[in-house]
């Protein structure tokens, strides 16, 4: 049942890329061909043997490049982390926005938009303590790049 899940929810999280990548609004651009996404930190590992759960925050860098290391601005990138709202489970939330406006929580997969200096900027909630143990990988996809990803785990002991 589980698994059933998780390929269903990368199913719709491909259809959505297809479909929102179909669609030609505002100034955003796809990565082309040859392009790379890097998320930062790339790893976030986080040991917590509370008795408690509790929420924290992490906050991640995305950034994508074109084929000569320049920052590229107005690029539609899709994120999507597999144990983010409205994951059942609801380990993690996404959100968008930044510090100086706020933040607005947002379902996973979400569509975002990196800013003029090539930038996005993703803050994910996400529960640990309570003796959770849960990882995934974050994934940043947008058409021709090469994928972006950041490894997370919670752990308890």
């Amino acid at each position: 049942m589980k698994r059933k899940n998780i390929i269903q929810k990368f199913i719709l999280f491909f259809l959505i890329i297809f479909i929102l990548g179909a669609c030609g609004k505002d100034d955003t651009v796809s990565a082309p061909y040859g392009s790379i996404i890097i998320v930062q930190p790339g790893t976030t590992a986080v040991n917590d043997g509370t008795l408690t759960t509790t929420w924290s925050d992490q906050y991640y860098t995305i950034t994508v490049l074109d084929g000569n290391s320049n920052p590229m601005n107005n690029v539609e990138i899709f994120i999507d982390f597999i144990w983010a709202i409205p994951d059942t489970a609801g380990l993690a939330q996404l959100y968008s926005g930044n510090k100086e406006s706020g933040y607005t929580a947002v379902n996973a997969p979400m569509v975002a938009t990196t800013d003029s200096s090539g930038n996005y900027h993703l803050r994910v909630d996400f529960s640990h303590g309570g003796g959770l143990k849960y990882s995934g990988t974050i994934r940043v996809i947008s058409a021709g790049a090469i994928h972006g990803a950041a490894e997370f785990s919670v752990t308890a002991s």
